[in-house]
């Protein structure tokens, strides 16, 4: 991730906290009515909740900040099962 999209990414949290459940229903009732896909799931709630603050440019940071976080997960798990 680059600098940029941390602070895209700290930027839009903040301005999620304050609606974190009506976030948390957003994406819990929509994770089941898709694959369930996580990241497209996440993303979609945040379009939702933070409508024009969610940006291009926070979409493709909040993807990024998901990506890595799944790697750090699964190198995780790869290395707990060893």
């Amino acid at each position: 991730m680059t600098k940029e999209q941390i602070e895209v990414v700290q930027n839009t949290f903040n301005k999620v906290r304050p609606m974190s459940g009506t976030a948390a229903q957003l994406f819990y009732n929509r994770l089941f009515d898709v694959d369930p896909s996580v990241r497209e799931t996440l993303l979609w709630t945040l379009k939702q909740g933070l409508g024009a603050d969610f940006t291009p440019e926070a979409e493709v940071a909040w993807g990024n900040a998901y990506d890595f976080l799944a790697a750090v997960m699964q190198q995780a798990a790869k290395g707990a099962s060893m």
